[in-house]
């Protein structure tokens, strides 16, 4: 069974660059790391805020990434951040988009 760690940020303004670099080359890799970790995406939700998901094996994992990126934030991200929310959850189902061989097309829309 997976988990998740999903988080959303509010950034102070002028800091998303900053932030998502700093968070792709040094929060990604300490996640990479750890034990159970499955993926880890960042999307940009607006200038001042942005959303994480990072996927674990197990609920011990999701929790040990969820207090190791608050730790990572309070020390390596000072000032940037104005508030953050954090769940973890357990999946129940997913579903991805069909796959399509090299020169198929896609179905048409009805």
């Amino acid at each position: 069974m997976k988990y998740t760690r999903i988080a959303i940020h509010d950034l102070k303004p002028g800091t998303i660059a900053f932030t998502l670099d700093r968070t792709e080359n040094e929060l990604l890799p300490l996640f990479r790391s750890q034990p159970g970790f499955v993926s880890y995406a960042v999307y940009r939700v607006s200038d001042h805020q942005v959303a994480s998901v990072s996927a674990w094996e197990t609920r011990e994992a999701a929790d040990s990434a969820a207090r190791l990126a608050e730790d990572w934030i309070r020390s390596s991200m000072p000032g940037s951040m104005s508030s953050s929310r954090v769940v973890v959850g357990e999946l129940v189902f997913e579903s991805e988009g069909p796959s399509l061989m090299a020169g198929e097309e896609p179905a048409p829309l009805h």
